[in-house]
Protein backbone atom coordinates (compact mmCIF):
# COMPACT_ATOMS: atom_id res chain seq x y z
CA UNK A 1 0.00 0.00 0.00
CA UNK A 2 2.93 2.44 0.74
CA UNK A 3 4.55 1.78 -2.36
CA UNK A 4 1.44 2.62 -4.54
CA UNK A 5 0.89 5.56 -2.50
CA UNK A 6 4.34 6.86 -3.34
CA UNK A 7 4.37 5.64 -6.72
CA UNK A 8 0.88 7.86 -7.18
CA UNK A 9 2.55 11.27 -5.76
CA UNK A 10 5.22 11.21 -7.75
CA UNK A 11 3.66 10.62 -10.82
CA UNK A 12 3.64 13.86 -13.11
CA UNK A 13 0.87 16.05 -12.82
CA UNK A 14 -1.65 15.84 -15.92
CA UNK A 15 -1.26 18.53 -18.34
CA UNK A 16 -4.55 20.82 -18.97
CA UNK A 17 -5.65 23.39 -21.84
CA UNK A 18 -5.60 26.66 -22.01
CA UNK A 19 -8.36 28.62 -20.74
CA UNK A 20 -9.34 32.82 -20.36
CA UNK A 21 -7.22 33.40 -17.52
CA UNK A 22 -4.15 31.85 -18.92
CA UNK A 23 -4.67 34.13 -22.00
CA UNK A 24 -5.33 37.41 -20.35
CA UNK A 25 -1.78 36.75 -18.63
CA UNK A 26 0.10 37.20 -22.00
CA UNK A 27 1.49 40.96 -22.95
CA UNK A 28 1.32 41.87 -26.01
CA UNK A 29 3.95 44.09 -27.77
CA UNK A 30 3.17 46.55 -30.68
CA UNK A 31 3.42 49.76 -32.37
CA UNK A 32 7.13 50.42 -32.39
CA UNK A 33 8.36 54.01 -32.97
CA UNK A 34 12.52 54.40 -33.94
CA UNK A 35 13.69 57.90 -32.09
CA UNK A 36 15.29 60.13 -35.21
CA UNK A 37 18.61 59.18 -34.15
CA UNK A 38 17.84 55.68 -33.40
CA UNK A 39 19.19 55.15 -30.36
CA UNK A 40 15.97 54.34 -29.13
CA UNK A 41 12.39 52.37 -29.57
CA UNK A 42 9.64 53.40 -28.45
CA UNK A 43 6.36 51.10 -28.16
CA UNK A 44 3.43 49.74 -26.43
CA UNK A 45 2.62 46.73 -23.90
CA UNK A 46 -0.68 45.45 -23.99
CA UNK A 47 -2.88 43.14 -21.50
CA UNK A 48 -5.94 42.50 -20.01
CA UNK A 49 -6.78 43.92 -16.76
CA UNK A 50 -8.89 40.87 -15.36
CA UNK A 51 -10.20 43.44 -12.75
CA UNK A 52 -11.60 45.98 -14.44
CA UNK A 53 -12.47 43.66 -17.41
CA UNK A 54 -10.77 45.94 -20.00
CA UNK A 55 -7.55 45.83 -21.58
CA UNK A 56 -4.89 48.54 -21.16
CA UNK A 57 -1.63 49.12 -22.76
CA UNK A 58 1.68 51.19 -21.18
CA UNK A 59 4.58 52.81 -23.15
CA UNK A 60 8.08 51.25 -22.67
CA UNK A 61 11.32 52.28 -24.45
CA UNK A 62 14.18 50.53 -25.34
CA UNK A 63 17.71 50.87 -26.71
CA UNK A 64 18.94 50.17 -29.89
CA UNK A 65 21.29 47.58 -28.23
CA UNK A 66 18.41 45.90 -25.74
CA UNK A 67 20.32 46.32 -22.95
CA UNK A 68 18.27 49.28 -21.46
CA UNK A 69 14.41 49.07 -21.14
CA UNK A 70 12.42 51.31 -19.32
CA UNK A 71 8.84 51.76 -18.72
CA UNK A 72 7.33 55.14 -19.66
CA UNK A 73 3.55 55.50 -18.77
CA UNK A 74 1.85 53.59 -15.35
CA UNK A 75 -1.33 55.26 -15.78
CA UNK A 76 -4.45 53.60 -14.46
CA UNK A 77 -5.85 54.74 -17.98
CA UNK A 78 -3.04 53.25 -19.91
CA UNK A 79 -1.39 55.02 -22.69
CA UNK A 80 -1.19 54.38 -26.40
CA UNK A 81 0.15 55.92 -29.95
CA UNK A 82 3.52 56.67 -29.16
CA UNK A 83 5.35 59.54 -31.85
CA UNK A 84 8.43 60.80 -31.93
CA UNK A 85 9.05 64.39 -32.30
CA UNK A 86 11.05 65.59 -35.50
CA UNK A 87 14.18 66.36 -33.13
CA UNK A 88 13.93 63.39 -30.97
CA UNK A 89 13.27 65.54 -28.06
CA UNK A 90 9.80 64.74 -27.04
CA UNK A 91 7.61 61.82 -26.96
CA UNK A 92 4.24 62.22 -27.71
CA UNK A 93 1.39 59.89 -27.09
CA UNK A 94 -2.59 59.40 -26.37
CA UNK A 95 -4.01 58.64 -22.98
CA UNK A 96 -7.25 59.05 -21.48
CA UNK A 97 -5.62 60.17 -18.43
CA UNK A 98 -6.80 62.76 -16.31
CA UNK A 99 -5.10 65.91 -15.98
CA UNK A 100 -4.35 68.40 -13.43
CA UNK A 101 -5.74 71.80 -12.84
CA UNK A 102 -9.49 72.83 -13.33
CA UNK A 103 -9.57 73.15 -17.14
CA UNK A 104 -8.01 70.05 -17.35
CA UNK A 105 -9.51 68.08 -20.39
CA UNK A 106 -11.06 64.56 -20.11
CA UNK A 107 -10.74 61.75 -22.64
CA UNK A 108 -8.46 60.88 -24.83
CA UNK A 109 -5.60 63.95 -24.98
CA UNK A 110 -1.97 64.17 -26.40
CA UNK A 111 0.44 64.31 -23.46
CA UNK A 112 4.28 64.64 -24.22
CA UNK A 113 7.09 63.16 -22.26
CA UNK A 114 10.70 64.88 -22.47
CA UNK A 115 13.39 61.92 -23.48
CA UNK A 116 15.74 63.27 -20.78
CA UNK A 117 13.20 62.69 -17.99
CA UNK A 118 10.77 64.12 -15.89
CA UNK A 119 6.40 64.04 -15.86
CA UNK A 120 3.99 63.66 -18.70
CA UNK A 121 2.43 67.24 -19.60
CA UNK A 122 -0.96 67.44 -20.97
CA UNK A 123 -1.01 69.19 -24.13
CA UNK A 124 -4.25 69.48 -25.64
CA UNK A 125 -7.82 70.12 -24.19
CA UNK A 126 -10.06 69.11 -27.04
CA UNK A 127 -13.50 68.28 -26.16
CA UNK A 128 -14.14 66.44 -29.54
CA UNK A 129 -13.16 62.86 -30.03
CA UNK A 130 -9.24 62.94 -30.70
CA UNK A 131 -8.30 59.96 -34.00
CA UNK A 132 -4.94 61.10 -33.90
CA UNK A 133 -2.19 63.75 -34.36
CA UNK A 134 1.16 64.33 -36.43
CA UNK A 135 4.07 66.42 -35.78
CA UNK A 136 4.79 69.65 -37.50
CA UNK A 137 8.56 69.13 -39.03
CA UNK A 138 9.70 72.17 -36.86
CA UNK A 139 8.73 69.60 -33.58
CA UNK A 140 7.15 73.13 -32.54
CA UNK A 141 2.91 72.48 -33.53
CA UNK A 142 0.75 69.38 -33.74
CA UNK A 143 -2.01 68.46 -36.45
CA UNK A 144 -4.88 66.79 -34.50
CA UNK A 145 -6.87 64.19 -36.44
CA UNK A 146 -10.85 64.82 -34.66
CA UNK A 147 -13.88 62.87 -36.13
CA UNK A 148 -16.05 65.81 -35.57
CA UNK A 149 -16.04 67.18 -39.29
CA UNK A 150 -16.92 63.69 -40.36
CA UNK A 151 -19.52 63.49 -38.02
CA UNK A 152 -21.27 66.63 -38.93
CA UNK A 153 -20.85 65.58 -42.26
CA UNK A 154 -22.92 62.32 -41.81
CA UNK A 155 -25.57 64.55 -39.80
CA UNK A 156 -26.36 66.68 -42.55
CA UNK A 157 -27.10 63.78 -44.83
CA UNK A 158 -29.21 62.17 -41.99
CA UNK A 159 -30.86 65.44 -41.68
CA UNK A 160 -31.70 65.59 -45.77
CA UNK A 161 -32.95 62.24 -45.12
CA UNK A 162 -35.29 63.05 -42.59
CA UNK A 163 -36.12 66.22 -43.57
CA UNK A 164 -36.82 65.02 -47.95
CA UNK A 165 -41.02 65.34 -46.97
CA UNK A 166 -40.51 68.80 -45.09
CA UNK A 167 -38.02 70.02 -47.82
CA UNK A 168 -40.76 68.80 -50.79
CA UNK A 169 -43.50 70.50 -49.64
CA UNK A 170 -41.60 73.96 -47.53
CA UNK A 171 -38.13 74.33 -49.82
CA UNK A 172 -34.37 74.01 -48.09
CA UNK A 173 -33.10 77.38 -48.84
CA UNK A 174 -34.48 78.79 -45.50
CA UNK A 175 -32.42 79.43 -42.77
CA UNK A 176 -34.67 76.44 -41.23
CA UNK A 177 -33.38 73.54 -43.38
CA UNK A 178 -30.66 75.76 -44.95
CA UNK A 179 -28.73 75.57 -41.74
CA UNK A 180 -28.66 71.40 -41.03
CA UNK A 181 -28.39 70.43 -44.19
CA UNK A 182 -25.73 69.86 -47.30
CA UNK A 183 -22.16 71.49 -47.32
CA UNK A 184 -22.68 73.70 -44.34
CA UNK A 185 -22.26 71.56 -41.90
CA UNK A 186 -18.88 70.10 -41.91
CA UNK A 187 -18.05 73.59 -42.40
CA UNK A 188 -19.66 74.92 -39.64
CA UNK A 189 -17.73 72.24 -37.74
CA UNK A 190 -14.51 73.10 -38.59
CA UNK A 191 -14.82 76.53 -38.42
CA UNK A 192 -15.87 76.08 -34.76
CA UNK A 193 -12.92 73.65 -34.17
CA UNK A 194 -10.43 76.43 -35.57
CA UNK A 195 -12.06 79.11 -33.33
CA UNK A 196 -11.84 76.68 -30.24
CA UNK A 197 -7.97 76.40 -31.14
CA UNK A 198 -7.42 79.76 -31.09
CA UNK A 199 -9.31 80.99 -28.36
CA UNK A 200 -7.24 77.70 -26.40
CA UNK A 201 -4.50 79.59 -28.21
CA UNK A 202 -5.18 83.17 -26.75
CA UNK A 203 -6.29 82.75 -23.45
CA UNK A 204 -4.55 79.19 -22.60
CA UNK A 205 -7.45 78.22 -20.21
CA UNK A 206 -10.11 76.10 -21.24
CA UNK A 207 -13.62 76.81 -20.10
CA UNK A 208 -12.80 80.34 -20.45
CA UNK A 209 -11.53 79.68 -24.48
CA UNK A 210 -14.93 77.45 -24.73
CA UNK A 211 -16.81 80.73 -23.56
CA UNK A 212 -15.00 82.92 -26.42
CA UNK A 213 -15.36 80.27 -28.86
CA UNK A 214 -19.29 79.51 -28.27
CA UNK A 215 -19.40 83.15 -28.32
CA UNK A 216 -17.45 84.04 -31.52
CA UNK A 217 -19.28 80.99 -33.25
CA UNK A 218 -22.80 82.11 -33.27
CA UNK A 219 -21.84 85.76 -33.28
CA UNK A 220 -20.40 84.78 -36.63
CA UNK A 221 -22.97 82.08 -37.82
CA UNK A 222 -25.97 85.18 -37.31
CA UNK A 223 -24.10 87.80 -38.95
CA UNK A 224 -23.48 85.59 -42.16
CA UNK A 225 -27.07 84.52 -41.92
CA UNK A 226 -28.37 87.86 -41.44
CA UNK A 227 -26.08 90.18 -43.67
CA UNK A 228 -24.15 88.16 -46.46
CA UNK A 229 -26.64 84.66 -47.12
CA UNK A 230 -29.70 87.21 -48.44
CA UNK A 231 -26.92 89.18 -50.58
CA UNK A 232 -24.93 85.80 -52.16
CA UNK A 233 -26.70 86.51 -55.37
CA UNK A 234 -29.29 89.03 -55.87
CA UNK A 235 -32.69 88.84 -54.86
CA UNK A 236 -35.66 88.63 -56.90
CA UNK A 237 -38.85 90.74 -56.20
CA UNK A 238 -42.29 89.91 -57.48
CA UNK A 239 -45.61 91.66 -57.15
CA UNK A 240 -49.10 90.44 -55.73
CA UNK A 241 -52.34 91.66 -55.65
CA UNK A 242 -52.52 93.92 -52.23
CA UNK A 243 -54.24 91.45 -49.40
CA UNK A 244 -52.63 88.50 -51.55
CA UNK A 245 -49.65 87.15 -49.48
CA UNK A 246 -47.88 86.01 -52.27
CA UNK A 247 -47.54 82.89 -50.95
CA UNK A 248 -44.12 81.27 -52.01
CA UNK A 249 -43.56 78.67 -49.81
CA UNK A 250 -40.28 76.77 -51.53
CA UNK A 251 -38.23 80.15 -51.40
CA UNK A 252 -37.10 81.99 -48.72
CA UNK A 253 -38.95 85.35 -48.60
CA UNK A 254 -36.80 87.92 -47.56
CA UNK A 255 -39.34 90.74 -47.26
CA UNK A 256 -43.49 90.90 -47.86
CA UNK A 257 -44.91 94.46 -47.78
CA UNK A 258 -47.41 96.57 -48.97
CA UNK A 259 -46.89 99.52 -50.77
CA UNK A 260 -48.61 102.56 -52.55
CA UNK A 261 -49.01 103.52 -56.18
CA UNK A 262 -45.92 105.37 -55.80
CA UNK A 263 -43.53 102.58 -53.80
CA UNK A 264 -44.41 103.63 -50.40
CA UNK A 265 -44.78 101.21 -47.66
CA UNK A 266 -47.95 100.92 -46.17
CA UNK A 267 -48.11 100.53 -42.24
CA UNK A 268 -50.31 97.75 -40.63
CA UNK A 269 -52.60 100.16 -39.13
CA UNK A 270 -52.77 102.04 -42.41
CA UNK A 271 -53.76 98.51 -44.14
CA UNK A 272 -56.25 97.43 -41.22
CA UNK A 273 -57.92 100.99 -41.29
CA UNK A 274 -58.31 100.37 -45.15
CA UNK A 275 -59.67 97.21 -44.99
CA UNK A 276 -62.34 98.28 -42.11
CA UNK A 277 -63.95 101.09 -44.48
CA UNK A 278 -64.09 98.34 -46.78
CA UNK A 279 -66.14 96.37 -44.83
CA UNK A 280 -68.01 99.21 -43.86
CA UNK A 281 -68.95 100.43 -47.25
CA UNK A 282 -69.99 97.23 -48.30
CA UNK A 283 -66.74 96.74 -50.81
CA UNK A 284 -64.39 93.91 -51.24
CA UNK A 285 -61.40 94.91 -49.62
CA UNK A 286 -59.22 93.11 -52.27
CA UNK A 287 -61.08 95.66 -55.32
CA UNK A 288 -61.04 98.01 -52.68
CA UNK A 289 -57.11 98.04 -52.36
CA UNK A 290 -56.82 97.39 -56.36
CA UNK A 291 -58.94 100.82 -56.54
CA UNK A 292 -56.49 102.77 -54.45
CA UNK A 293 -52.97 101.34 -56.66
CA UNK A 294 -52.03 99.37 -53.92
CA UNK A 295 -49.80 96.18 -54.37
CA UNK A 296 -47.87 94.09 -52.18
CA UNK A 297 -44.13 93.65 -53.34
CA UNK A 298 -42.30 90.11 -52.22
CA UNK A 299 -38.63 90.02 -51.97
CA UNK A 300 -36.80 86.63 -51.77
CA UNK A 301 -34.20 84.10 -52.69
CA UNK A 302 -35.32 80.80 -54.69
CA UNK A 303 -35.32 77.46 -53.64
CA UNK A 304 -33.12 76.40 -56.97
CA UNK A 305 -30.49 78.53 -55.59
CA UNK A 306 -30.17 76.20 -52.69
CA UNK A 307 -27.03 74.37 -53.83
CA UNK A 308 -25.58 77.62 -54.68
CA UNK A 309 -25.90 79.39 -52.04
CA UNK A 310 -24.34 75.95 -49.84
CA UNK A 311 -21.15 76.02 -51.81
CA UNK A 312 -20.58 79.81 -51.29
CA UNK A 313 -21.52 79.55 -47.46
CA UNK A 314 -19.39 76.65 -47.35
CA UNK A 315 -16.51 78.56 -48.42
CA UNK A 316 -17.21 81.48 -46.29
CA UNK A 317 -16.54 79.13 -43.23
CA UNK A 318 -13.67 76.89 -44.46
CA UNK A 319 -11.82 80.69 -45.19
CA UNK A 320 -12.22 81.87 -42.07
CA UNK A 321 -11.47 78.47 -40.46
CA UNK A 322 -8.26 78.28 -41.85
CA UNK A 323 -7.83 81.99 -40.81
CA UNK A 324 -8.56 80.81 -37.75
CA UNK A 325 -5.58 78.12 -37.84
CA UNK A 326 -3.05 79.85 -39.26
CA UNK A 327 -2.89 82.83 -36.69
CA UNK A 328 -3.05 79.73 -34.05
CA UNK A 329 0.13 78.61 -35.57
CA UNK A 330 1.19 81.69 -35.74
CA UNK A 331 1.17 82.36 -31.96
CA UNK A 332 2.26 78.94 -30.73
CA UNK A 333 5.21 79.18 -32.62
CA UNK A 334 6.02 82.65 -30.92
CA UNK A 335 5.42 81.15 -27.55
CA UNK A 336 8.03 80.68 -25.99
CA UNK A 337 9.36 76.65 -25.96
Amino acid sequence: MHAQTTAAASAPAAKRGMNLEDLAKFERVGDPQVSPDGAWIAYTVSKVDVGEDKGLSQLWMVSWDGKQDVQLTFSKDGAGGPQWSPDGRWLAFTSGREGSGPDAGKGSQVWVLNRRGGEAQQLTNVKENLDGFKWSPDSKTLLLTLTTVAAAALLAVLAMWWRQPFDNVDGRISPVGFDVEGFVVPAYAFFSLAVGVLAGALLRRTIPAMSLAAAAFFAVRLGVEKFLRPHYLAPLHRTANGLTQGARARDWVLENRLVDAVGRQISAAREDLAILHAQHARVDPQDYLLSLGWKRVITFQPDGRFWTFQAIEMGVFVLLGLLAVAASLALVRRAPA
